[in-house]
């Protein structure tokens, strides 16, 4: 008899009942939801106890993102050609990108609930109090991190408190209440209950071998923004250097180096995303693929996002290669706690029936697909901002949320010639690049301004328009990377500058830029925009910005929708049949882009 496989199904949502929401983790933490909190941590603390022979265990789940590269639940591994049978359940520049992450966060949520009843809630015997926790577990859901925005508790960008606290409080079933570590400052791996490295031989076959970044193999816990070599125990031991994550969110690598202000943030770039009329298809949507077919629109992706919040969070935003962290490296990502909070967040939207292995539906090892995780009511949890909504309800949350700041500043603090009321001409960096082309080591691609003198030496201080972050692993460690590579699939992303143009026409320095008109646009851009390739690694040299396959800056025309109902501009929609390339801006540069004479 065959054995059988862990199905995936969710928390049960009893015949009638709403279904709970995940919540913000700020909100979250709140005093009121004190026992949710303690079975959460309490329940997270034993999944990360557990050995790595047991296959839900922390370890081994954090492990199916990549390294150590076994199979899991019985599944097949990817197809490999490589003597070690290294092989990962890769998804990243693919369509099937969002579900399988979907899938992955439902795995985990189910295994901390299944926790929670067996080890937390089965053994109290008073009934009433039985009772109110069984409750507070079957209401639970898995909270999310919203990077986009500053953080409730901390009034800062980056990572919300509980993430700075080495241990937490929480009160037991008996009301006593207990000061322990906190599961979710960072994970240590064990052995028979005592600190190991990841990659101890012992372990094998589930022992981590991060070939292209061995200094991994030594970690007995997880690490952010930590130069390794300069405090070599604080890595060993795990270190989190928080306030680098801060520093990379509050001065992204979109817009500027000066300090934050709302219309040069993440939120932006996520409000576009959301916004009407932007996509003709799911997958420019979702994944950071590049097609021949995609509009000049499409170029923004969740995907693309998703990977420069895992590149700050893991290694801030400094150009110090020795910096190091568990997120910013797709093998060992998932070993972060944060990283479970990172992917909470989702999106209903329909996708192909590809197979999402490993993750299972049954005992009988059926394969989830995209279609099966469409709606998150049918896995058991559900979003606030979901419940009891309408369309123009939804529109005008997200519009409030993630992109007020930024369309007061377009329509009222920055009004220049060509930049009408209601009306705008958008502006936006195009990039396709191969993530594999440094045979897939990470590396990240710097949209800036600067001027050169006739050396081809930057003579001036350069501004810093958008980063964008490959998120990629070694061909030899991923045979989905392998795949890519041998094919040629491309990467997609984009810098929408707008904004930073607009506040540039009024900025002393550039006396001779004072119209957001193409003309204008084109001859400021073809003096001062440039671009460069930064990787992570120490031994990789980059030359002549060998991973960039063209630069593109597209201008195109965007309005905004307008509620009578609820009196407020909502999303704004752009005119994608609109665009059209300002070659002037990239013809003569490295890998920009050229009109063609034929």
């Amino acid at each position: 008899m065959s054995k059988q496989s862990y199905p995936i199904t969710g928390i049960p949502v009893p015949p009638g009942a709403s279904t709970p929401v995940r919540m913000n983790i700020c909100e979250f933490m709140l005093p009121g939801n004190a026992t949710q909190v303690s079975l959460f941590i309490q329940a997270l603390a034993s999944m990360q106890s557990k050995s790595f022979q047991d296959q839900l265990s922390y370890f081994r789940i954090a492990g199916i993102h990549g390294l150590p590269s076994q199979p899991w639940d019985g599944a097949p591994p990817p197809a490999n050609t490589r003597d070690d049978g290294i092989n990962v359940y890769c998804t990243h520049n693919m369509v099937t990108f969002p579900t399988w992450h979907r899938s992955y966060a439902l795995l985990f949520e189910q295994v901390l609930y299944n926790i929670m009843m067996s080890e937390i809630v089965a053994p109290i015997s008073d009934p009433s109090l039985k009772a109110k926790w069984t409750i507070a577990a079957n209401t639970w859901r898995l909270p999310y991190w919203d990077w986009a925005l500053p953080q409730s508790d901390t009034r800062k960008f980056g990572v919300p408190a509980v993430f700075n606290q080495s241990t937490i409080q929480i009160t037991k079933p008996d009301g006593t209440k207990s000061s322990v570590d906190n599961p979710l400052y960072r994970f240590v791996n064990t052995i028979e209950q005592k600190p190991a490295a990841m990659g101890d031989s012992s372990m094998e076959p589930y022992n981590i071998n991060f070939q292209d970044n061995p200094e991994f193999n030594k970690c007995e816990g997880t690490s952010r923004c930590i130069d390794y070599k300069k405090y070599p125990k604080g890595w060993v031991m795990g270190k989190e250097q928080n306030h680098l994550v801060e520093d990379a969110m509050a001065k992204p690598g979109w817009y500027s180096e000066q300090e934050w202000t709302p219309t040069g943030s993440i939120a932006h770039n996520l409000y576009r995303l959301l916004s009407n009329g932007l996509y003709k298809s799911y997958e420019p949507f979702a994944s950071t693929k590049w097609s021949e077919t995609h509009e000049a629109t499409e170029y923004l992706s969740l995907e693309y996002i998703h990977n420069n919040i895992h590149d700050w969070t893991g290694e801030g935003n400094v150009e110090n290669k020795d910096i190091r962290g568990h997120m910013a490296h797709v093998p060992v990502a998932a070993f972060d706690p944060i990283f479970w909070l990172h992917h909470c967040p989702d999106k209903d939207d329909p996708s192909p029936n590809s197979p999402l292995p490993p993750f299972h539906r049954d005992v009988n090892s059926t394969t989830y697909n995209p279609n099966n995780t469409q709606h998150c009511r049918e896995l058991g949890y559900d979003y606030a901002e979901l419940v009891n909504t309408n369309p123009v309800a939804l529109k005008l949350y997200l519009y409030q949320t993630y992109g007020k700041a930024a369309t007061d500043e377009l329509k009222s603090d920055l009004p220049v010639k060509g930049n009408m009321e209601g009306d705008h001409h958008d502006y936006v960096v195009n990039v396709v690049y191969n993530r594999m082309a440094l045979n897939g080591a990470p590396f990240n691609i710097r949209i800036f301004f600067g001027l050169k003198d006739e050396e081809g030496n930057f003579i001036e201080p350069s501004m810093r328009l958008g980063s964008i972050y490959s998120f990629s692993s070694s061909a030899e460690a991923c045979q989905n990377c392998k795949d890519q590579q041998a094919s040629k699939v491309y990467s997609k992303a984009q810098v929408p500058i707008t904004i930073p143009l607009a506040r540039l026409a009024h900025d002393s320095s550039y006396q001779t830029f004072s119209s957001m008109e193409p003309d204008s646009v084109a001859a400021l851009l073809e003096k001062w925009l440039w671009w460069d390739v930064l990787p992570k690694q120490t031994s990789i040299n980059a030359t002549d910005n060998i991973a960039i396959v063209k630069v593109t800056v597209e201008q195109g025309q965007a309005t905004y929708d307008y509620s009578e109902e609820q009196h407020q501009e909502i999303l704004p929609s752009f005119d994608v049949d609109s665009y059209s390339p300002l070659y002037r801006a990239t013809t003569g540069k490295p890998k920009g882009a050229v009109e063609s004479t034929s």
